[in-house]
């Protein structure tokens, strides 16, 4: 209870007044910490725990998934695969789906197979079924299918949740459908639930990509107040204005950025090779063969 209701000293007091401590309880704490966004913090216990399971797994990579650690996401799930002992099942597939999404990690998504086999289920769907399928659907740019798929899910009477309109928020914004931001917009007003930033930063990354001013000012208004700590949502709305030339937004927000001393995260890019990972900032020489590629990037083309 505590834990939902993100009363974390509250939590972690009797926590650690437990004398006994099993695995549903490691789980409560964790789950809640994810959720919250204080991933480091999960992880931390995550590391801690004595041993795991099925729910342990699922409510880490949702957690880093959710709020945009898809390296993260994606490092548990391998993780979890190499170790064995915990079985995959369909709750952590379709968790760990979006993160390989956003990373363009796509060898274990076959959309024609999880079409045919989201037929074949029937009557036995679940909401996580449902999710992954309208997800999965919106990131391949089949955005028709994944919202006639969502109004399917609610005219059998299956209640959405807020990773639902995730996936039918991407389906409006993706594959070219800029009319439909304002059917974004429409749709997050309209959820039974408050939307989160995972929410909010869906719609203006959609803006940004269709160069609309009017709601990516409405995204990060929301997000200033549910992350102000990010300054990504600045710098997104930030090169919005640049490209729209109105370069008074421009200044307005590098002055709020000084003022409110929010840090500029280094930019970086993913690149999947041989079923890995690897993620690159500028200039970086982390990469344990930093030597070989800047070779390579330095060398004559023939």
């Amino acid at each position: 209870m505590y834990a939902k209701m993100g009363l974390f000293p509250s939590a972690r007091k009797l926590f650690d007044e437990m004398e006994m401590k099993d695995v549903p309880t490691w789980n409560s704490l964790i789950a809640g910490y994810a959720k919250n966004g204080n991933v480091e913090e999960a992880f931390k216990f995550f590391s801690e725990m004595p041993s795991r399971n099925v729910i342990s797994l699922t409510a880490m990579i949702c957690g880093c998934s959710q709020h945009g650690k898809y390296t993260d996401a994606l490092a548990v799930y391998k993780e979890m695969e190499k170790a064995g002992g915990v079985k995959p099942n369909e709750v952590k597939i379709s968790s760990v789906l979006p993160a390989c999404a956003n990373l363009g990690a796509l060898e274990c998504v076959r959309i024609d197979r999880a079409m045919q086999l989201f037929h074949e289920i029937d009557r036995r769907r679940s909401l996580c079924y449902w999710n992954t399928m309208i997800m999965g659907l919106a990131v391949h740019g089949k955005s028709d299918e994944a919202l006639k798929l969502f109004n399917q899910m609610l005219g059998e009477g299956n209640a959405p949740d807020d990773l639902t309109f995730v996936g039918a928020i991407l389906a409006c914004t993706h594959g070219g459908m800029a009319g439909r931001l304002q059917e974004a917009y429409d749709l997050i007003q309209s959820m039974p639930m408050r939307p989160d930033n995972v929410i909010w930063g869906t719609l203006l990354g959609a803006c940004s990509f269709h160069g609309n001013v009017e709601l990516a000012e409405q995204a990060v208004e929301f997000l200033s107040v549910l992350e102000p700590w990010n300054p990504g949502n600045y710098i997104i709305l930030s090169n919005i204005y640049t490209r729209a030339g109105l370069w008074d937004g421009v200044a307005r927000f590098r002055k709020l950025m000084k003022s409110s001393q929010i840090p500029k995260a280094a930019g970086y890019s993913f690149i999947e090779e041989g079923g890995d990972i690897h993620k690159f900032v500028e200039e970086d020489k982390s990469h344990p063969k930093s030597n070989e590629i800047y070779a390579l990037l330095k060398s004559p083309l023939d």
